[in-house]
């Protein structure tokens, strides 16, 4: 009897114990009144640059002064003279909306001396006069073609 006793108070027990569980917490949600200003852009994003423009970008002075500034700048490379590389290298850049230059890349070019100094040079050019869409500063593609002649 005493065997079937203590049976009987640790089953009370287990189910006790099982009654007695904590329930989960019930989460409310308080909507605030106040708004949470919207986190500000240090910078504003770029626009995408546009191919195609009302105006387009212009060197400053026009084309003869743009083939002047890149005749007086570019140094034939010593190892392309000694081959005899010559060619033209396509010079792919984006002129924005302040006349800077940016994103500089070779589309096709003749060598990787030729192509290097293609690109310092396009590099260091010096602001231009931006595009203007629908009377608004635009960043512009512009394609340049560098030819190196030997004489």
């Amino acid at each position: 009897m005493k065997l079937l006793g203590l049976l009987t108070v640790s089953c009370l027990t287990f189910v006790v114990s099982a009654q007695h569980e904590p329930k989960p917490k019930k989460v409310s949600v308080v909507e605030s009144k106040y708004e949470l200003p919207a986190p500000q852009l240090k910078q504003p994003v770029a626009q995408e640059p546009t191919s195609f423009a009302e105006e387009m970008p212009t060197f400053k002075g026009g084309d003869e002064l743009l083939f002047n500034y890149l005749s007086e700048n570019i140094e034939y490379p010593a190892i392309a003279k000694e081959v005899g590389e010559e060619g033209t290298v396509y010079m792919e850049y984006v002129v924005e909306t302040d006349g800077s230059i940016s994103n500089v890349k070779v589309l096709r070019g003749v060598s990787e001396s030729l192509d290097r100094e293609a690109k310092r040079v396009v590099r260091s050019m010096p602001n231009w006069n931006p595009a203007k869409d629908k009377g608004k500063v635009v960043r512009c593609k512009m394609v340049l073609p560098v030819k190196f002649i030997l004489d």
